[in-house]
């Protein structure tokens, strides 16, 4: 399924590497990093747009995540702090995680107020790509308090996604081109 590799990343190797968002058509990095940031928009959004809906966290969000993927191509995420291996069995997958993401949320009472949610992008580092980080799904990280055996229930829902659009995109190297070339091989 997929390629074993050292459980360091290259986004922490301190060289730089090459960042795809999947299917995004784009020979552009700078399209791959905004259709990321984009997916990681829609996701801490939720149902209720708890980002988009003010100005201000929506810029502190988009500028949080475009510093960070900006950071992975020149492989220079912190381990642990802002880049993590998953841990299972058989997968070469990574997370890159960003902690206490500022948005709003709806109160019982129809009010609003200001709290802080979990993010994760799920990326892969295949060899086809090269040196390249290859991100899959962004998602929120829901810990469900007093509840370790659930909370990791959800988490492995995600990543158990993740491996999936690994899977289903791998022939068609996950709809993108490599840069500098007019086609992947084939």
């Amino acid at each position: 399924m997929f390629a074993s590799r050292d459980r360091a990343s290259l986004t922490q190797s301190r060289q730089a590497v090459d960042f795809y968002w999947r299917y995004e058509p784009s020979q552009d990095e700078e399209d791959h990093i905004k259709a990321a940031v984009e997916a990681l928009v829609k996701t801490a959004d939720g149902n209720d747009r708890r980002v988009s809906s003010n100005p201000y966290l929506l810029a502190d969000a988009r500028g949080s995540f475009r510093s960070r993927l900006k950071r992975l191509t020149r492989g220079g995420l912190e381990p642990i702090e802002e880049v993590r291996a998953l841990k299972r069995p058989r997968s070469s997958l990574f997370e890159v995680r960003w902690q206490n993401v500022r948005c709003r949320t709806k109160t019982d009472d129809d009010t609003y107020t200001h709290t802080a949610i979990l993010l994760r992008m799920i990326f892969a580092e295949p060899p086809e790509l090269g040196n390249a980080a290859l991100g899959l799904h962004a998602h929120e990280k829901i810990v469900v308090e007093g509840d370790e055996q659930d909370t990791r229930r959800l988490q492995d829902m995600e990543i158990d996604h993740a491996e999936r659009l690994y899977e289903e995109g791998e022939e068609r190297y996950w709809g993108v081109r490599l840069r500098g070339s007019s086609h992947l091989r084939v």
